[in-house]
């Protein structure tokens, strides 16, 4: 298709869709694409649980057959999002491979681009990145969510706005010498009007042009972005809103290829459009399980507060109201005559019931007395004021149903469950491991697109900002994939001893958990490195200790160094300042001879004096 064929068939697909949301009653425009309706439904059900604010109308419209509109008002007044910490810590979890030393990038490129420094691609997607300030802000802290949430949204690389300044003819051209500064643009699945992958992708923008409408010039008309192989495209609606005409402007030719690229997820392929695939964001899965959690934590709130208040009974006595018309309430209501005509009408002081209450205004409850003419109620079996609660089976077995829920989603989306019963009995290190392995082998294919998209979008705001002379950067996507906290290992740490698990895997958790904690510190890091490496005793008792003495399997200079180690790496550093920079073995051979050399002179009955200068 050529490029003035592809405009016109966009240019009438554009009227087509602004048509028809005119006639529709939402008045919202929306994608003609077979996948469109998909994709819009499944960023709704994840943002019940992902975007705060949200009500989940759909869930709560279906509601249980015994529940009342006014419940149903109640609820929607009231809901909480029992579910957002769950997409939170999915989120924590995804973003903790991005740890700094996890992964690298080397911008290889000449620091005199352009004979200006201060113009390199470096300093500009670090900190002038329209927008966001910064590609790998927008990489590690937007990213991640808006993917979780809309899988078949897409990101576009293009300039805000293109500078132009006037030749002597009196035209307006782009200026050579200034860069143009491209950044990220989000549009999401709503706003997809129709694309074919690699030709073409037309989106409708947040942007609005200026219409008439009423008599009146307004910023209400609608403006369309379209990525083709020929250029990025702007319609924009002008003339009377009801028109639905457009003007066409080239806003900016591409020399690279589309600048255009989808979240993603797991790939589909659907059935109503085999040429296209249809992305499902990971959390998907968990939605169906956590919307029962939703559900049902707004229903058990709700009961809770009906418990709260419970119903009171006690004795009413007839009500005597009496009208305006001298009409008396019989069995709450009033029968009387107006005109002529008999009415009939509700009692407006016991609302039908036909008894009004007994209670004084100091919330004092008077009782008949028995008299010679009337039984009176002081003889009734029946207290006199009693206070009815729903029972709280119900709300148990809910409760109960709504951890159990919660327990199965995370578990789908590789989670931690922190307060999860530890089974008894012996258990091994692999089934320690098994949720981590699980939770890397789940998130790995997740990041692996997030590093794919930041690559993608390293190359086009390069090539859109210095065309040939852009050098792609080379990045290097995470290594280790450890989603752990220092609490999760404190929690192996104390599983991993009260199951008597080897002493050489309690020294590896516990390794890893001083890393988790201190890994971020250059000099504890390097520290505790060392201690691992020379300290043969690290991790054991003293009592564990003793008996390797007693029985000859350590010697004296061992114990000395597992209690002292902290002391002698910093004698060494105040010695040498480079001490770290020495090769590990040189460092483990260091701290050995002072234990042995503390060891030697205590045998030989030394002082605590020299003791101490040793």
């Amino acid at each position: 298709m050529s490029e003035e064929e592809l405009l016109n068939y966009i240019n009438g697909l554009i009227v087509s869709v602004s048509k028809k949301a005119t006639e529709s009653k939402d008045k919202k425009i929306k994608g003609i694409h077979p996948l469109y309706q998909k994709s819009v439904d499944m960023v709704e059900s994840i943002s019940y649980h992902a975007v705060k604010g949200v009500f989940p109308e759909k869930l709560f419209l279906n509601r249980s057959p015994n529940q009342t509109e006014k419940e149903y008002k109640y609820i929607k007044a009231n809901h909480k999002q029992y579910t957002l910490p769950d997409f939170v810590d999915y989120i924590n979890t995804v973003t903790r491979p991005f740890g700094d030393g996890n992964w690298a990038i080397d911008y290889r490129e000449d620091e005199k681009v352009f004979d200006i420094a201060d113009k390199t691609f470096r300093k500009y997607v670090e900190s002038e990145l329209p927008i966001y300030g910064s590609l790998e802000e927008f990489v590690k802290s937007i990213l991640p969510t808006i993917k979780t949430i809309d899988a078949n949204g897409f990101l576009g690389i293009r300039p805000i706005e293109i500078k132009y300044k006037e030749t002597e003819e009196g035209e307006y051209t782009t200026d050579d010498k200034e860069l143009f500064d491209p950044t990220i643009i989000y549009y999401p699945s709503s706003s997809v009007i129709d694309y074919k992958d690699g030709e073409y992708y037309l989106f409708l923008s947040k942007e609005k042009s200026e219409v008439e409408y009423g008599g009146k010039k307004v910023k209400e008309g609608n403006v369309f972005e379209l990525y083709t192989e020929y250029g990025i495209y702007f319609f924009r609606q002008y003339g009377k809103k009801s028109d639905n005409v457009y003007s066409q402007e080239l806003f900016f030719e591409l020399l690279s290829p589309l600048p255009v690229i989808q979240l993603r997820g797991v790939p589909t392929i659907d059935e109503s459009d085999s040429k296209s695939i249809l992305w499902q964001s990971p959390f998907l899965f968990a939605t169906d399980l956590l919307d029962l959690v939703l559900v049902n934590s707004n229903w058990l709130q709700f009961s809770v507060n009906k418990c709260v208040f419970p119903m009171t009974v006690m004795y009413g006595s007839p009500c005597e109201f009496k009208d305006d018309n001298g009409t008396i309430c019989d069995n709450g209501f009033l029968n009387g005559y107006i005109g002529g005509l008999p009415y009939q009408k509700t009692c407006p002081t016991c609302n039908g019931s036909g008894l009004k209450g007994r209670l004084s205004p100091l919330g004092v409850m008077l009782i008949q007395p028995k008299t010679t003419f009337k039984e009176g109620e002081t003889s009734s079996s029946q207290p006199p004021l009693s206070y009815i609660s729903p029972s709280t089976e119900t709300l148990d077995f809910i409760e109960k149903k709504i951890d159990k829920d919660t327990l199965k989603a995370r578990q789908i989306l590789k989670l931690r469950n922190r307060n999860s019963v530890v089974s008894e009995g012996k258990i091994t290190a692999t089934e320690v491991f098994d949720d981590a392995k699980g939770m890397a082998a789940f998130i790995k294919p997740i990041i692996d697109q997030i590093f794919y998209i930041y690559e993608f979008c390293l190359f086009q705001i390069g090539v859109q900002r210095y065309n040939d002379s852009f050098e792609q950067p080379s990045l290097s996507y995470p290594k280790s994939y450890d989603f752990k906290s220092t609490e999760d290992y404190l929690i192996d740490l104390t599983t991993a001893i009260d199951k008597g698990l080897d002493i050489s895997f309690i020294k590896l958790l516990l390794f890893q958990f001083i890393n988790s904690y201190y890994g971020d510190n250059v000099r504890t890091s390097r520290t505790f490195n060392l201690v691992m490496a020379a300290n043969r005793l690290f991790g054991l008792s003293q009592d564990e200790i003793n008996m390797k003495l007693a029985k000859g399997t350590a010697e004296k200079w061992e114990s000395i160094l597992n209690d002292s180690i902290y002391n002698f790496i910093d004698e060494l550093l105040m010695a040498d300042a480079n001490f770290f920079e020495k090769e590990l073995q040189e460092q483990v051979k260091l701290v050995q001879d002072k234990a042995k050399q503390v060891a030697t002179a205590i045998g030989a009955g030394a002082t605590t004096e020299i003791y101490n200068q040793l």
